[in-house]
């Protein structure tokens, strides 16, 4: 190959469920986004939402785990306790989020804080 050859390029085509996730997950973080709050808090809220969305999905599968009479006992008892285990993983994160929230928020007006708390909260 030489200089005037153009190098091959890596061609990537999103489907348009990504496209539709992607705008979802936007438009599920525009409250954030429009709050006015410091970026470091934004950040540490979407993570925190993030993780909340992820915690809802560990249960929904315990659920069906747990519901799912196709599986033997065995089978379920190993399924349910790798998602349990996912989820304590899970939560973990979201109380060290939460304390970092916290922590973050010492420094903020009553008003930004309680504006913090709230979007927390949904």
């Amino acid at each position: 190959m030489d200089a005037t050859t153009p190098a091959e390029g890596v061609s990537v085509t999103i489907s348009g469920a990504a496209l539709k996730a992607a705008g979802a997950q936007k438009a599920d973080n525009s409250d954030i986004e429009d709050s006015g709050l410091p970026d470091n808090i934004q950040k540490l809220l979407k993570m925190i939402r993030d993780v909340k969305k992820q915690i809802a999905e560990k249960q929904q599968q315990l659920q069906q785990v747990l519901t799912n009479s196709s599986l033997s006992p065995e089978q379920a008892k190993a399924q349910a306790s790798a998602l349990q285990g996912e989820i304590s993983s899970l939560t973990a994160s979201l109380i060290t989020l939460n304390a970092s929230l916290a922590k973050a928020m010492k420094d903020m007006s009553s008003d930004d804080a309680l504006k913090a708390a709230s979007l927390a909260a949904k």
